[in-house]
């Protein structure tokens, strides 16, 4: 959905009539959020963690962290060679 103020648009998101956070803001700079924007946003929170010298030995991370990475309404937890997704409603399910 598109976000407006004052009928200029000010971001982008996803809609999800169902939750109680009917909208969840993924992009600020006018771009409209695609495959490729996902994948771009998911590479870029994986990679920073795989960089982090501390989680190096670490055979279990978060490599993607909702809001935290701007990808709201989506989790993904690795352990060892198993990756476990988390949706956060049936909108962002549904959008990643």
């Amino acid at each position: 959905v598109e976000v407006m103020w004052q009928e200029e648009p000010i971001a982008m998101g996803l809609c999800d009539p169902g939750s109680p956070l009917r909208a969840r803001l993924l992009s600020w700079d006018g771009t409209v959020p695609d495959e490729a924007w996902a994948a771009r946003k998911a590479s870029q929170a994986a990679a920073r963690r795989l960089r982090d010298k501390r989680l190096a030995k670490c055979s279990g991370m978060r490599l993607l962290h909702g809001e935290s990475d701007w990808t709201p309404g989506i989790v993904v937890d690795k352990y060892d060679d198993v990756a476990v997704v988390s949706f956060d409603g049936k909108g962002c399910e549904a959008f990643w």
